[in-house]
């Protein structure tokens, strides 16, 4: 049961550490994430949202640096663990 406890816990603070992260991320940071785990290209990205392939990479940069995160694996990581926290609770 203490066991239980720990890794509800453990997984609530996970949780509260990716939204954390992902509130750092502006509106428009946010609406390029959504797209780059929905596994659009740079080029769809800007065309989405009506701007530059340039902004969208800068954009793209910023979110690695903001979620501290190397790779698009690690976005993805981030982001759908955080999504899959708010389907589960």
């Amino acid at each position: 049961m203490l066991d239980q406890a720990r890794g509800a816990f453990a997984t609530q603070q996970e949780a509260a550490s990716r939204d954390a992260l992902l509130s750092r991320l502006t509106t428009r940071e946010a609406q390029v994430l959504e797209r780059i785990v929905a596994g659009r290209l740079n080029k769809q990205i800007a065309d989405d949202l009506g701007i530059s392939i340039k902004t969208v990479e800068a954009h793209r940069a910023n979110i690695m640096e903001k979620l501290n995160a190397n790779t698009v694996a690690d976005l993805l990581k981030i982001a759908l663990g955080a999504n899959t926290q708010a389907k589960a609770g």
